[in-house]
């Protein structure tokens, strides 16, 4: 699987255009200052081989789009294209976690060939700074269910599990101010986890009693030490770049936890930041996947 992400120029007019709205808002102070805009290009490719002598067949591939869940980046989807072998679909599968996905069934791969598929995006994205005034910052909501849904443990999120929350206690000690409390814990997270790619998910609490992890690792650790401290929080995956022209080939993962009157604050631990992102983050998934990331099964026959 890779991704590619390609500039192209953008009229002034439009720019200006786009940050006036990006500044409005029904509240009458300012949330976050845009430092960046991107306007391009992302090209998603995944090719799956079939190196066997023999034809493989039943196979399912589930691919989640880019969506507009935040105001930080707009995808438009363009095209989509799949080549090689026999297939249906694709068809939308939507959940109610605001989770978008193409499902093709049924595929058979001849001998020696591959099966193709390609989505073409068009992206404006924006580099934000969050701009937290602590005497805006009211208590939460705990009635409300978006506060319910993203304080509760889930897998591999574990905020109920002891250690968890016994670590969440100490980080975050008598403080009050939950803006605060998420940067006491994001600065433990970057302190107590070494970086080191993982073959597979670990979870918080692993990440927790071993030191170490990826991008994922540092994710939900910061998310379950939040909620275990009473902050709502949830993680985003998708596609981050290091350069406006580039191609990666894995996902990334980065986290985002909630205030009142803000909205959700985005937080890349593994990539050191706190309350800003930059425009080449670009979301696919929010909260658990219902879909596991190893998204496609075959059977040989």
């Amino acid at each position: 699987m890779k991704s590619q992400l390609l500039a192209v120029a953008v009229a002034l007019a439009v720019a200006c255009l786009i940050l006036q709205l990006v500044f409005s808002s029904s509240n009458d102070f300012l949330k976050y200052e845009v430092e960046g805009v991107f306007v391009g290009e992302l090209k998603h490719t995944i090719q799956i081989t079939n190196p066997w002598q023999t034809p493989i067949r039943g196979g399912k591939l589930i691919v989640p789009l880019v969506k507009n869940q935040t105001g930080r980046h707009y995808a438009v989807l363009r095209s989509v294209s799949a080549s090689g072998g026999m297939f249906h679909g694709p068809t939308l599968l939507n959940y109610d976690s605001g989770n978008i996905y193409l499902y093709w069934s049924d595929i058979t791969i001849n001998p020696e060939a591959a099966f193709n598929v390609e989505l073409t995006y068009l992206i404006l994205s924006f580099s934000v700074k969050y701009t937290i005034n602590a005497s805006r910052l009211v208590e939460y909501n705990v009635e409300s269910e978006l506060y319910k849904r993203y304080t509760q443990p889930e897998q591999l999120i574990e905020s109920d599990n002891p250690k968890i929350v016994n670590a969440a206690r100490e980080i975050v000690g008598g403080e009050a101010n939950s803006h605060v409390k998420a940067l006491l814990i994001y600065n433990f997270v970057v302190e107590h986890l070494k970086y080191e790619v993982q073959k597979e998910e670990k979870g918080a609490l692993w990440a927790l009693e071993n030191g170490v992890g990826d991008c994922s690792e540092y994710s939900y650790l910061f998310v379950a030490l939040c909620r275990a401290a009473g902050i709502p929080a949830r993680i985003q995956a998708g596609f981050a770049f290091h350069h406006d022209s580039g191609v990666v080939e894995d996902g990334h993962m980065w986290a985002e936890y909630y205030l009142e009157d803000y909205g959700w604050i985005p937080v890349d631990a593994a990539w050191r930041m706190f309350g800003q992102i930059d425009h080449r983050h670009l979301s696919s998934i929010q909260s658990i996947p219902e879909i596991p990331y190893a998204n496609y099964l075959f059977n040989q026959t």
